[in-house]
């Protein structure tokens, strides 16, 4: 039996991209049976352990050199159907298209769900009614070759999201608790701490989100430290805090720490501005058209 040209290319796209990705850090799992649309499920690993997350990879081999270079876009057209049945997967689906003849491996990629809800929706709102095809825009920016690194981790970043998503229902939980117990440091130190355990939100150094948010409940557990300290606020933990004063008017003793503790349930209502912003897809979408994606 003779082999078309599309299964031969789709053959060398799976090797191209397996070959692309670390084997330290994603482990191919075998899929005993065709499950269309899902041509690789990848599992994250660090130190040799697994890390829990999972990315579908939906593999488009294009017997092709590669895109334009001044092309910022790869276009693809994909199937409505195929669209609507990505919606319902929880862990991230990645288009990956590959071109078997360019003079260097490589692939590009994006995030179908997070393109459905940034992009997509803005872009044709009424794309679920059209009757066949929508197309899709991978930005050529997002590709891996043999000098990838950060790369890598975006990737892992789109992997850790169902366990984000998880902890940001934890956060929210915390955020309304801490609104009833502002008034008592111990009790405020205790959940901003719980807050930072959720180590798929805050545990990456590498998310300028996260690490953002890190900084301002870390301020706050320290705010409340020193409340609990029993001594007035200097002006060199202000500083350290990042809070300017407009004044140096004097105060008591007692004017000073209710100010302070002022201050700390400010830090606090940083909780729900988070989960706002990690959920706001007006803000998300902004972000997408400024990148030039």
């Amino acid at each position: 039996m003779e082999r078309s040209r599309s299964h031969v290319v789709e053959t060398i796209s799976r090797r191209v991209v397996a070959d692309l990705l670390p084997a330290d850090l994603f482990v191919e799992r075998d899929q005993t049976e065709r499950d269309y649309g899902i041509d690789m499920t990848l599992e994250c690993f660090t130190d040799g352990d697994s890390t829990g997350s999972i990315l579908l990879l939906q593999v488009k081999g294009a017997d092709a050199i590669g895109p334009s270079l001044d092309d910022p876009h790869i276009t693809f057209d994909m199937s409505i159907k195929a669209l609507r049945r990505v919606e319902r997967f929880v862990t991230p689906v990645l288009l990956v298209w590959c071109p078997i003849r360019a003079s260097s491996k490589a692939f590009w990629y994006i995030w179908l769900q997070d393109y459905i809800q940034i992009e997509l929706e803005a872009r044709n709102p009424t794309w679920r009614e059209q009757r066949s095809t929508v197309r899709v825009r991978i930005p050529a920016g997002q590709k891996i070759d043999e000098n990838s690194e950060r790369e890598f981790w975006q990737l892992r970043h789109i992997a850790d999201y169902p366990k984000r998503l998880a902890q940001f229902g934890q956060l929210s939980r915390i955020a309304h608790e801490v609104q009833w117990v502002h008034n008592s440091a111990d009790q405020t130190i205790e959940l901003l701490r719980e807050a930072l355990s959720l180590d798929a939100i805050f545990g990456d150094a590498d998310w300028n989100f996260g690490q953002m948010y890190r900084e301002y409940i870390e301020r706050g557990i320290y705010i409340a430290e020193t409340y609990l300290s029993g001594r007035s606020p200097t002006s060199a933990d202000y500083e350290r805090v990042g809070i300017v004063r407009a004044n140096e008017i004097a105060l008591s003793a007692s004017e000073s720490r209710d100010i302070w503790l002022l201050h700390l349930s400010h830090h606090t209502d940083l909780l729900s501005t988070a989960c706002a912003m990690f959920f706001d897809l007006k803000m998300k979408r902004g972000v997408w058209a400024n990148s030039g994606a």
